[in-house]
């Protein structure tokens, strides 16, 4: 009985590891076909962000140049919104230069007409330091667009030239028409167009504020743009319509 009982515990034990043969070896073959399979999907998924990438480059290969626009305009809503501070330094500079004789009146007269042909009037709402009293006076109430509107309708010499020059100077306030979503905030934060109906920053039978006499330069329109539709830009080469959203296009 002993014999017998130690060859069914051996027959039990040898049946046991060639079962657990079998099935180390039927995991090793289900590995060894699996494995062809993950290796070239791992390779695809490396490869899967810079493919998709080319891809959405070649879709819109625009978009690093709208990207760098909108930057760009940011940029000049930061300097818009540091006015007041460019304004009072200026302002200190121009007035200790003039109170020393470091530079004559005629001298500053042709800076800001020469100014005046690159910005147009740019000189009284950024640089004249009585400018800056006017604005502090002028700016605040209910009457504060009329008052700048009267004010600026006046002015010096200075204001004279560089006004005149509005319509002729390189840079102006553009429209992009495919950012705009004509809520007219713009409209409403130019004193120009309060009283002259037939101007118009975003409209398109409107006539450019910024080509105006009396435009100072202040650039609130651009400041109060929700999608940075208007900027300062440069005359295009080309014959273009006084137009905001007209002159954009035919500069880009």
């Amino acid at each position: 009985m002993g014999r017998k009982s130690q060859k069914e515990r051996a027959k039990k034990t040898g049946a046991r590891h060639r079962e657990a043969g079998r099935k180390t070896s039927a995991g090793r073959q289900s590995r060894d076909e699996t494995a062809p399979t993950t290796e070239p999907s791992a390779l695809e998924s490396d490869a899967t962000p810079a493919s998709q990438a080319n891809q959405a480059n070649q879709a819109n290969p625009a978009t690093p140049t709208k990207t760098s626009k909108k930057r760009r305009r940011t940029f000049l809503k930061r300097i818009i919104s540091a006015r007041r501070i460019g304004q009072v330094a200026f302002g200190a500079t121009v007035y200790l230069a003039l109170a020393n004789g470091w530079v004559s009146l005629g001298i500053l007269i042709l800076a800001g007409g020469l100014l005046g042909v690159i910005l147009g009037k740019f000189f009284c709402r950024w640089m004249c330091p009585i400018g800056l009293m006017m604005d502090l006076i002028m700016g605040a109430g209910p009457q504060a667009q009329s008052n700048l509107y009267m004010y600026y309708k006046l002015g010096c010499p200075i204001a004279w030239i560089s006004g005149f020059l509005n319509r002729f100077s390189l840079f102006k306030v553009r429209r992009k028409q495919d950012a705009c979503v004509n809520c007219g905030l713009c409209d409403k934060a130019c004193y120009i167009t309060k009283f002259n109906p037939e101007t118009s920053l975003y409209k398109k039978d409107g006539i450019n504020p910024s080509s105006y006499y009396t435009c100072s330069r202040c650039l609130e329109c651009i400041q109060v743009c929700p999608t940075n539709a208007l900027t300062l830009a440069i005359k295009a080469p080309s014959p273009a319509s006084s137009h905001p959203n007209e002159s954009a296009q035919s500069a880009e």
